[in-house]
């Protein structure tokens, strides 16, 4: 009899959100991670600021449960961007702490970035210069819905790859 009460107690458990495999938790929001060159921070913003530049809304992309960083000189981060005009840009604001190759396939579908943004033809590299501090928010993906991406089939589910993504202008932080 209590064998088979922790049977039942341990199958349900296992359908609770927090032990389903696709849930935010195991996505990735109790992640924990160092940037050299960057502490944690809270910043001068208020919560509401800060979150307002990295969550878009479910089916936009942008991050869940972000954790905000102070990166100062040397902090490095990665971005593929499309140079094409009205795309994505050299400077934009989402970027990465691996560094792939233009065109990278996996890059796409790792960081939910939709074929009519972005054609991943170019690579930055961004270095906090001397004596500059970015606010950086680091997290995992949102889901990007269809109607966003604007093609048909096109989408991404939450991702669990870590994203940046700048509060503070890159442009002006970046060598």
């Amino acid at each position: 009899m209590i064998r088979a009460l922790a049977l039942t107690a341990f199958a349900l458990l296992a359908l609770t959100p927090a032990a389903r495999a696709d849930s935010p938790r195991r996505l990735g929001c109790d992640f924990n991670i160092s940037i050299p060159h960057s502490k944690a921070t809270t910043s001068n913003m208020t919560p509401d600021a800060l979150h307002k530049y990295v969550q878009k809304g479910n089916g936009y992309g942008g991050l869940r449960c972000p954790q905000f960083f102070k990166a100062t000189a040397g902090a490095k981060f990665y971005r593929l961007w499309d140079g094409r005009p009205g795309k994505a840009k050299e400077m934009g604001r989402s970027w990465t702490l691996t560094r792939y190759a233009p065109g990278h396939s996996s890059y796409r579908k790792a960081f939910a970035v939709c074929e009519d943004w972005n054609n991943l033809a170019k690579e930055t590299v961004c270095t906090i210069k001397p004596g500059a501090t970015a606010i950086v928010a680091v997290g995992p993906g949102e889901q990007v819905s269809e109607s966003t991406c604007g093609k048909r089939g096109e989408f991404y589910r939450e991702v669990k790859d870590l994203q940046v993504m700048f509060v503070t202008d890159p442009s002006t932080v970046c060598q």
